[in-house]
């Protein structure tokens, strides 16, 4: 991994601070999140490079599963086929037993036009609903469009804008690559991600009943994501 998405590790009970109202809450327990994870996978544009995503992904903790996928071409779909696609695999994924964890992994290729994830429902609402969080790999610039750096990614447009709502209710985060090869390795990088930088932190909150929270930190500038589920 490189230096800015390295994941934090090690952390402990004196490392979190969760705040009720305002005020500090006593944290009784942080453990490492190990268990397995349900996976859902979407593949939006081109799919080349991501032939190896899902076995990348099972291979980094074997109990971990795939659980539903879908590929969409980028070509002649209806507005919000994208965003009904991802619905389905979230509700696959939410009602699969015998995982402690889940999540999403949407692989991008090529750019997503705003209609792919504009309908009554939002996808911020779909992983709100689902509570599974939402991560993307995707590609700085479209397969068949002319070569773009890290540095110069495609034009920000009002997909990014649903893209970065939906990512941050789950907790989750946008992860992007150079190339539509580096697809795979990408996923296995979330991948990591989520089975070597999650803990279950419970605090005592007297006001409201919660059960142990999950919080995502990642990279060494400590960015915590925490997921916004409703209680």
């Amino acid at each position: 991994m490189d230096d800015d998405h390295k994941p934090v590790t090690g952390l402990g009970q004196e490392d979190f601070a969760l705040k009720d109202g305002g005020a500090r809450q006593p944290v009784v327990s942080v453990e490492p999140a190990t268990g397995p994870i349900a996976i859902g996978l979407v593949f939006w544009g081109p799919l080349m490079g991501t032939s190896g995503v899902g076995h990348e992904l099972n291979g980094l903790n074997p109990a971990s599963r795939v659980v539903a996928n879908a590929a969409i071409a980028a070509s002649d779909q209806k507005p919000g086929f994208l965003l009904q696609s991802i619905e389905q695999v979230a509700a696959t994924v939410s009602h699969t037993q015998g995982f402690e964890r889940r999540a999403i992994i949407l692989v991008v290729s090529a750019a997503i036009p705003a209609r792919q994830l504009q309908a009554v429902t939002t996808l911020a609402q779909v992983v709100e609903r689902s509570e599974t969080p939402l991560w993307t790999v995707e590609t700085v610039a479209d397969t068949d469009g002319p070569p773009r750096s890290a540095a110069q990614p495609r034009p920000r447009t009002a997909a990014d804008d649903i893209l970065d709502a939906a990512v941050a209710v789950g907790g989750g985060m946008r992860w992007r690559v150079k190339t539509g090869d580096e697809l795979a390795d990408g996923a296995v990088r979330v991948a990591a991600l989520l089975s070597a930088a999650q803990y279950f932190v419970t605090a005592n909150l007297p006001a409201i009943y919660t059960p142990p929270a999950p919080i995502a930190t990642r990279h060494d500038r400590g960015v915590v994501l925490v997921p916004a589920w409703p209680r």
